[in-house]
């Protein structure tokens, strides 16, 4: 906990807590990583979980293409 941030890091809705996940990803495109990833989410509460996680995809979406990660196509 810090003057700037409560120390919540669950239930935080993606975008509003402080973890760069642009800034990450631009370092593993950078190294050369391209093995899988996985995005841990706490959606249980939510009353709209199918709506929250097209949000969160949607959110991943636009931060893979802006660091120019090809994501492999849903079947």
């Amino acid at each position: 906990m810090t003057a700037t941030s409560k120390g919540q890091f669950r239930d935080v809705p993606f975008g509003d807590g402080t973890v760069d996940f642009e800034g990450c990803l631009r370092t593993l495109h950078r190294l050369g990583y391209t093995s899988a990833m996985t995005i841990e989410m706490w959606a249980n509460k939510s009353a709209k979980l199918i709506e929250e996680v097209k949000n969160v995809k949607a959110f991943f979406d636009k931060i893979f293409r802006n660091v120019g990660i090809q994501q492999k196509p849903l079947d």
